[in-house]
């Protein structure tokens, strides 16, 4: 199946798919390491090698269920898409992103668009391309609750872009039905 529970569940992981010579990325949370404590750094290094020693035809960043993290720990894995020549070509480098994609996997998507020829597949992103975030806890004065509240303004693109969010090159809705039946037609658009 297309989304099995440890591709959701870990920050982020790969795949290559021999077939069709595509390595499948899924970057799920903005974070530094793995649960096995991999770093992104390590990982992104590792993603480097294959690629220079492998068939790769395309490559492919599913953020579809990555609801942000640490701005700060995306760096490694953003020089490995803009800097590996291999990767950052016009037709080669897709990125995925759904309604889950916001907060800092929606900044992550922002310098990607800016920095490399990646296509945009699937559904517009959850998050803006400016935005707040970054929340911090605060206690109601009167009722004396817990409430989180966003603390910092990301400004990742230009301070004139009032764009809502990214908007794919290549829009296509996952269906209820597409979900249950475990049928992926945004990565078999790519593939095809």
């Amino acid at each position: 199946s297309w989304e099995e529970t440890w591709q959701r569940t870990e920050n982020f992981l790969s795949n290559y798919l021999e077939e069709s010579q595509t390595l499948l990325i899924h970057y799920n949370a903005v974070r530094a390491k793995t649960a096995s404590g991999e770093s992104l750094r390590q990982f992104s290094k590792r993603l480097e090698s294959f690629v220079r020693e492998n068939q790769v035809k395309r490559v492919v960043v599913d953020m579809r269920e990555n609801g942000g993290g640490n701005n700060f720990t995306y760096r490694p894995f953003l020089r490995f898409l803009t800097n590996t020549q291999a990767v950052n070509q016009a037709g080669k480098l897709f990125i995925i992103t759904g309604r889950n994609t916001f907060s800092a996997a929606g900044n992550f998507a922002t310098e990607v668009e800016q920095k490399t020829s990646a296509l945009f597949v699937g559904e517009p992103m959850g998050g803006s391309v400016n935005q707040y975030g970054d929340n911090r806890v605060i206690t109601l004065p009167n009722s004396r609750l817990n409430s989180r509240i966003a603390s910092k303004y990301w400004q990742i693109s230009s301070a004139d872009d009032e764009r809502s969010t990214i908007t794919p090159d290549i829009p296509i809705e996952l269906s209820s039905t597409d979900f249950f039946t475990n049928h992926d037609p945004v990565l078999e658009s790519i593939l095809t």
